[in-house]
């Protein structure tokens, strides 16, 4: 855990899920990272992520990181993947999804994986987010049929 500014960054536990459900309703349509088209609820149920934070203020969640390090195929290397990022709207700009994704970092260097992150293409403001982190284009691009 990291303190700073009377905000802790934590291991999320199922008894924050139902602050982070009401984030992510207050995001909803708006600044969220969601790799998935779930619900933050279903996701997290059905999908059992392995590393996910939240962000807690006066025992108030106020952002939450899923994700988890997996490997998609044999010879690609191990990839952390961000699967859902939100910060409720009253906290944003102060630094708290930067720190969400730090203490993600932090345990993704342990196994040596890439941290990767799905973004819808023309979602300038995360992406900038996330170049500002330094996180760059990667090679891989996604094909739908």
């Amino acid at each position: 855990t990291m303190a700073l500014d009377g905000v802790t960054i934590r291991r999320m536990t199922d008894e924050d899920l139902s602050q982070v459900n009401e984030i992510s309703h207050s995001l909803f349509g708006k600044e969220r990272v969601s790799t998935w088209p779930q619900a933050v609820e279903a996701h997290w149920k059905h999908h059992r992520p392995t590393l996910n934070f939240v962000a807690e203020q006066d025992v108030r969640v106020i952002g939450f990181l899923l994700g988890g390090i997996r490997r998609a195929r044999r010879m690609v290397p191990l990839a952390g993947w961000i699967d859902m990022l939100g910060v409720h709207p009253d906290y944003q700009r102060e630094g708290i999804g930067r720190r969400l994704v730090e203490a993600f970092s932090e345990e993704c260097k342990k196994s040596s994986a890439v941290i990767s992150v799905a973004i819808k293409k023309n979602d300038k403001p995360l992406k900038k987010f996330f170049n500002k982190m330094g996180f760059r284009d990667s090679d891989l691009i996604t094909l739908e049929k």
